[in-house]
This record gives structure tokens, C-alpha cells and sequence, in this order.
């Protein structure tokens, strides 16, 4: 690895054996054989041969996994960690983010300081509280650390605090309630954390000062987050899309693919049925996810949510649209997001009936800046979503159907994603748009229209 180029650890999440809605074939999809190969090491292997990625964590059956790649831990034995499986995804994505930290879970101290700060009078009334409580005390630690100073003059300490206090108060207008409540003074006097001395502020004891020093370094470290059961995964997508987040601020950028690059693999050759995909219709652009994430765990909040949502991801159906708005209507100022779920809901099922121009008409009202606010308002992040020209990262297997036609078009597919790049490589950087900016490469270049299909 290269001393100057920023790398992040990444956690490759390796399905369950344990959820049947989950199965392909009646086995996990990270195991499923393709060329010879379970559909996991593809991933991993992309992973481990980015320039961008350092360790690599898998969580998932451990002993499956050990066997699985069993070569790929002989060639990288070091960088390549094998955690095992919790029950559900947002504990293994967390897990896996833990294991790349030497020292590995913390939760005994965390379960002690959390009962200090609950003992206090700070008005603590939700979990997102306790997150923004440690992220200030962090902010504290933190500058200690860096300054090699284990106390600070009153006014830096407070000056501290309140820049930490003004970047949630800035992202997140539903916390202004909690935080004009609770003042620096009150986190000084009632935290239990600080005590005030002669000549300035310091932790009132070391384990105190060393936990907030580890949370500010997990506050403020990134994560690259991938599935087990993307095989058309490359190291090149990898590195593209790391490279492309940190183009823009945020803590939880999201990969999504249009549909314009996606029809390329509707098909398989001689015009055999390939994936078909729904996508979220906005007016700049078709998008679904891509199976890439970048994000810094520490700073995002309401994580409950995002595991219940996960659930109810595929709204194809009313049942689960009405599932994701009765979750957001237990959180307050949630009524703009219900709004941009249905209308992204009807655009769909007002497309599937064929009823094109009306779904245009309504199109035209679903912004993605707005979608990205709102996500980041919910999450009490700031929250970005990256187009990857690398399409094919969305192609994972959901179905059975999925698992098939990979294994007929793989070969094929993967020459119809270097094909997608070479047309990309031609483009001018002024031709590319944030979103929406790698669509319609054929009517693009009358020099060298590339033949997709």
C-alpha cells in the first residue's frame, strides 16, 4: 500500500444460513458456485487487490468462510480477518467494523460511562442523545490527544464542545430542542466525565480520557462496506468509487447505478433474458443502489432504523411502503420523507401499468438533493448519494433467477462492463453530471460508439 493515498478497512457482509427468505437454493448465496468458485471470493478477492482498501473483515459462518477462502487467506493472511455472524445485518456490519480496531468491542466501558452520564441531570431522553453526549466529550479527548495535553483552559474546552455542538445543530434542526436544553456548563458540572481544576479542565480518570480517545478515532473513521454476491465486483469499481466520495462531504455515501448503464445487462447474448432491476425514478435520473458504501459509523445516528428498513427495502408492494411510513411516524418531522416514499412508490406502480406520462408529470416533483437531505435528517448524518459507472456492482442475487443468469452471462457481462468503462474514459470531465452523468454513451461519441449488445 502506498504510504500517501488514504485507504479504509472494508467489511464484506457474508450472509446467513439462518434466515430462509434469505437462501438460494436452500444454501447462503456467499457459497453458491460459479466458475468453480463460491460467489463470496470473487468479492473478497476484489476487495483485497483494491489500492484503496487495507483489511479486510468478513463476517459471516466462520467455519464456512475458513474453507471458502482458504487461498485467499494463505496469500493475504494479514490483512484478510474472518469474523463470525450475529443475527442481524446491522450487528455484523458493526462487528466487522469493530474487529478492525486492535482492541476489538469496547461495550463493558461503554455500558459503565452510559450509566455515569444517565446518573447526571442532563436532560437525557433518547439513544441519539447518548450519541451526541459522546461525540462532544470526544471532541474533547480527541484535541487532547493530538495536542499531547491532558488538560485545556476552560475556554478551549468550551470552545471545543461547542464547534462539535454546532455540526450537529447544523446537519440536524430536530436536536436544537436537546442541545438548547443541555449546555456546555451543564456537560462541564453534571457529566461526571470533566472536572474543572486550578489551572484548567482534565478527564476525571484515565480510563475515562482513553475510552473518549478511542470513540473520537471510531467517530471518525470510514468504513468501505460491500455483500457477499456481486461476483462482477472489481478492484477498479473499488477504487473508483472510494475515489469519487471523497470528491464530496459526508459520513454515508451510497453507490447507485442508473438505468441508463444498467439496460446494457437486461440482456445476455444473442438477446437471452438477463436482470431486470426496479429503480427509484427521479427527475434527474433512474437509480437502484450499487452494493457500495462508504461510511463512518460513529456519525450516523438512529441506527435501529436503518435495520428495520432494511427489511422492507424491496417496496414493490403497498404493504411495505405502509411498513416503512408507520416506522417514520414514530420519529418526529418525519412527514416530508413519508411524502417522497409514497410519490417514489406511485412513479413506480403508475410505470409498471404503463401509465408513462403521468409518472413523468410526478417524476418531475422527486428531487435527489431533497432525497438526500431527507436521508441525511433521519440518519443524523450527511448522507451523499455517488454514481458508479461500474453497473455491474448492482447486479447481486436476490432471486434464483438472478443466481442463473449470472452464471450464463458472467463471461459476457464482464466484457460489458470494460466495454461501459472504455466509452466512460472518453468522456470530458465537463460532460459528466453528479447524477445521471454516464447515460446514454452510445448517442455520445460518433467516433466510437461502443456495441454493447
Amino acid at each position: 500500500m502506498s504510504n500517501h493515498l488514504l485507504t479504509l478497512d472494508a467489511v464484506v457482509l457474508a450472509g446467513t444460513h439462518r434466515n430462509p427468505k434469505r437462501l438460494i437454493q436452500d444454501q447462503n448465496k456467499a457459497f453458491l458456485m460459479l466458475k468453480n468458485r463460491p460467489l463470496v471470493s470473487y468479492v473478497v478477492q476484489a476487495c483485497l487487490e483494491s489500492r484503496r482498501l487495507d483489511r479486510v473483515v468478513v463476517v459471516g459462518p466462520r467455519n464456512e468462510l475458513e474453507q471458502a477462502l482458504a487461498d485467499l487467506k494463505t496469500d493475504y493472511p494479514e490483512r484478510l480477518i474472518l469474523v463470525q455472524q450475529r443475527s442481524r445485518v446491522l450487528e455484523n456490519v458493526w462487528n466487522g467494523f469493530l474487529a478492525t480496531f486492535p482492541d476489538g468491542n469496547n461495550l463493558p466501558i461503554n455500558r459503565k460511562i452510559d450509566t455515569l452520564l444517565l446518573a447526571g441531570h442532563i436532560p437525557i431522553k433518547k439513544r441519539v442523545h447518548l450519541h451526541i453526549i459522546h461525540s462532544v466529550y470526544a471532541a474533547v479527548a480527541g484535541q487532547m490527544e493530538r495536542l499531547q495535553k491532558r488538560k485545556l483552559h476552560r475556554g478551549s474546552v468550551m470552545a471545543i464542545m461547542e464547534r462539535r455542538f454546532d455540526a450537529f445543530r447544523f446537519r440536524f434542526e430536530q436536536q436544537e430542542w436537546f442541545m438548547g436544553k443541555m449546555g456546555i456548563e451543564t456537560l462541564l458540572a453534571e457529566g461526571h466525565v470533566l472536572c474543572e481544576t486550578g489551572d484548567g479542565i482534565v478527564f476525571r480518570d484515565d480510563s475515562l480520557y482513553r475510552f473518549f480517545v478511542d470513540w473520537e478515532n471510531r467517530f471518525k473513521k470510514s468504513i468501505f462496506v460491500t455483500g457477499c454476491d456481486i461476483p462482477l465486483l472489481t478492484a477498479a469499481a473499488v477504487d473508483d468509487f472510494i475515489d469519487r466520495s471523497t470528491l464530496y462531504e459526508g459520513d454515508f455515501f451510497v453507490g447507485v447505478s442508473s438505468a441508463d448503464t444498467l439496460k446494457h445487462f437486461s440482456n445476455g447474448p444473442n438477446g437471452s433474458p438477463g436482470i431486470q432491476r426496479p429503480y427509484l425514478s427521479f427527475r434527474e435520473a433512474e437509480l437502484r443502489a450499487a452494493n457500495l458504501i462508504v461510511v463512518a459509523p460513529n456519525r450516523v445516528g438512529n441506527k435501529e432504523l436503518i435495520q428495520e428498513s432494511f427489511g422492507v427495502r424491496k417496496m414493490t408492494e403497498w404493504h411495505n411502503v405502509i411498513a416503512v411510513a408507520w416506522k417514520l411516524l414514530r420519529l418526529s418531522g418525519r412527514f416530508q420523507t413519508i411524502r417522497m416514499v409514497i410519490m417514489l412508490q406511485a412513479v413506480a406502480v403508475l410505470k409498471r401499468h404503463g401509465m408513462d406520462r403521468l409518472a413523468g408529470n410526478l417524476q418531475r416533483f422527486i428531487r435527489i438533493p431533497e432525497f438526500e437531505r431527507l436521508l441525511s435528517r433521519i440518519f443524523m448524518t450527511q448522507l451523499r448519494l455517488i454514481e458508479t459507472p461500474y453497473s455491474a456492482a448492482s447486479l447481486d442475487v436476490d432471486e434464483p433467477q438472478d443466481y442463473e443468469r449470472l452464471c450464463d452471462n458472467f463471461e459476457y457481462w464482464q466484457d460489458v462492463q470494460r466495454r461501459i468503462i472504455d466509452a466512460i474514459s472518453m468522456l470530458q470531465a465537463s460532460d459528466v453530471q453528479p447524477i445521471g452523468g454516464f447515460g446514454g454513451l452510445e448517442k455520445r461519441h460518433t467516433t466510437r460508439q461502443p456495441d454493447f449488445q
